[in-house]
C-alpha cells in the first residue's frame, strides 16, 4: 500500500513539472489572467492572452456609443467600456448599465476587485461598483487622467496627463502616496512584485515601491515614452521613439533594438517573444533582441496587437484585421470596416474592436 502511495506522489509531481515546463515553453505565465480587466490585460500590461480564439471570426454585435472609445476592459461575465461621457457595463452583449462621467474621458477602465475605476479630463477618479454601477467615491486631481489604473493590494495607482501619481485607497479613495515626474505621462502603470513602473515622456522610467511610492531607481532612456511598455518573467520591454528597450527590474539596460520609424504602439509579450509594431510592420524580437521576422501590413498602426495563446491579432488604422501564428505566417484575415484605437482587447473568446464607431465584438465560427 505504501509503495502504490509513493508511486502516485511520484506520478503527481512529475505530471506537475511537465505542466510547468509545457507552459513555459509556450511562453506562458501561470501569473497571467484569464480576464482582460485592465487595458492590456493585466498589471503587466503584457498583452497577453492565454484561452483560445480561433479563426475565422465573424462579426457578433455592434454596440453604438457616443463619443470616441477607449480600450474595453471585462470580467467574469460583464465587460466595461468607456465612451466619450459616459461608461456602459454590457453583460451578454446587452447593456445591463450605463452612468454619464460628466465629462468626457480617454481613460481605458480597469476592474478589481468588483471595482471599477477610471479618469476623465475633468481630472476626476471615479469609483463604481463593478456590478450595479452605484458611483461609491470620487476624487478631484485638477489633473487629466487618460490612462488605465493600476491595482495592487488595496491601492489602485493613477497617472494623470501632467506628471502626477496618486495611489489612492480602493475602498473610500483616500490618497496613501504621491510622485511626480517631470513632463506628461501617456503610458499606463505597471505593477509586479510590489514595484510600481512609471514610464514618463521626460524620457525616464521610475521605479517606485508599490507600497510608499518611494523611488528605488529611475532610469534614462534618451527618449519619451509615449506607449505603454509591457513585462513578463522580470523583464520590461520598453517602446521609446524608435528604439524598443529591455530593462530589468534592478533598472540595468538589457538591449535596445532600432527601428527604422518610430514605434506607433504598445508592444506584447509571451516571455519569449516580443511583438510591436513601426511604420507599417508589425514584427517579433526574441527576448535577446533579435529580430526573428517582420510582416507589412496595409497601413501605419496606433491599435496595439495581442497576443492570443500562439497567435498575434493586430489591427491597423484601415480596419484590416489580421491573424498572425508566432513565425509571422498569416493564418486569417478580414475587413472589420472601422478604424480601431487604442488596443485591441480578447475576452470570454471573443475578440474586442474598439474604435470610432462603437465596438465590435468578434467570436469564432462565422
Amino acid at each position: 500500500m505504501r509503495k502504490v502511495f509513493l508511486a502516485i506522489i511520484v506520478l503527481f509531481v512529475a505530471a506537475t513539472l511537465l505542466y510547468v515546463s509545457l507552459g513555459r515553453r509556450a511562453g506562458i505565465s501561470e501569473e497571467v489572467e484569464v480576464n482582460w480587466s485592465t487595458f492590456r490585460g493585466d498589471f503587466k500590461r503584457s498583452g497577453l492572452y492565454r484561452d483560445s480564439l480561433k479563426p475565422p471570426l465573424s462579426l457578433i454585435r455592434k454596440i453604438e456609443v457616443n463619443g470616441t472609445m477607449t480600450c474595453p476592459c471585462g470580467y467574469e461575465d460583464k465587460v466595461y467600456v468607456v465612451a466619450g461621457m459616459e461608461v456602459i457595463c454590457l453583460k451578454d452583449m446587452q447593456v445591463l448599465w450605463n452612468r454619464s462621467l460628466l465629462s468626457t474621458s480617454f481613460c481605458p477602465p480597469t476592474i478589481y476587485e468588483g471595482l471599477l475605476f477610471l479618469g476623465g479630463e475633468d481630472g476626476v477618479i471615479r469609483a463604481y461598483n463593478g456590478s450595479s454601477g452605484e458611483l461609491l467615491w470620487s476624487v478631484p486631481t485638477r489633473f487629466r487622467v487618460r490612462t488605465s489604473p493600476a491595482c495592487w493590494r488595496g491601492e489602485a495607482i493613477f497617472c494623470t496627463y501632467e506628471g502626477s501619481v496618486f495611489a489612492l485607497n480602493i475602498s473610500n479613495g483616500n490618497q496613501l502616496w504621491g510622485f511626480s515626474t517631470d513632463y506628461h505621462i501617456t503610458a499606463s502603470p505597471l505593477v509586479y512584485k510590489g514595484l510600481a513602473i512609471i514610464s514618463s515622456q521626460d524620457h525616464r522610467i521610475y521605479c517606485l515601491n508599490a507600497s510608499t511610492g518611494a523611488l528605488c531607481w529611475s532610469l534614462d532612456l534618451g527618449y519619451r515614452v509615449e506607449h505603454t511598455p509591457c513585462l513578463l518573467g522580470d523583464v520590461l520591454f520598453v517602446p521609446c521613439g524608435r528604439s524598443l528597450q529591455a530593462i530589468d527590474l534592478h533598472g540595468r539596460k538589457l538591449w535596445e533594438y532600432r527601428a527604422t520609424r518610430g514605434i506607433t504602439c504598445s508592444p506584447a509579450t509571451n516571455g519569449e517573444r516580443v511583438i510591436f509594431c513601426f511604420e507599417k510592420k508589425v514584427a517579433c524580437l526574441n527576448t535577446s533582441g533579435k529580430m526573428l521576422w517582420s510582416s507589412e501590413m496595409d497601413s501605419r498602426t496606433t491599435c496595439a496587437p495581442i497576443l492570443v495563446g500562439d497567435m498575434v491579432f493586430i489591427c491597423p488604422g484601415t480596419g484590416h484585421l489580421y491573424c498572425l501564428s508566432l513565425e509571422g505566417e498569416l493564418l486569417w484575415e478580414d475587413e472589420v470596416g472601422v478604424h480601431p484605437v487604442q488596443s485591441l482587447a480578447v475576452f470570454n473568446g471573443l475578440l474586442l474592436v474598439p474604435s470610432e464607431d462603437g465596438l465590435l465584438i468578434l467570436g469564432s465560427g462565422g
